[in-house]
């Protein structure tokens, strides 16, 4: 995961408008899971968009509704925390 993380921002670093937040389930299933839930290394993810100087907008997406105050709970944690 890392190596393919490092690849596409290697390449388009520093062309990034948007991230996607989606959650990344057994197999490579995409989406249907709540953030954080699945095998997204989410702390790695960040930290290269970061060091990319990505400020760009970070779009939640691919969970169910009900889903969707855990996952921004998580996401808010770890990049609140990172601020800090």
């Amino acid at each position: 995961m890392r190596e393919v993380l490092d690849d596409a921002l290697d390449r388009l670093g520093g062309d990034l408008v948007l991230a996607h937040a989606k959650e990344l389930g057994a197999g490579g299933r995409l989406g249907g899971l709540a953030l954080g839930t699945g095998l997204l290394d989410w702390e790695y993810y960040l930290a290269q968009l970061r060091q990319a100087r990505f400020t760009g907008p970070v779009i939640a997406h691919g969970f169910e509704e009900k889903d969707a105050p855990a996952s921004l709970s998580f996401l808010r944690a770890l990049t609140v925390a990172k601020r800090k």
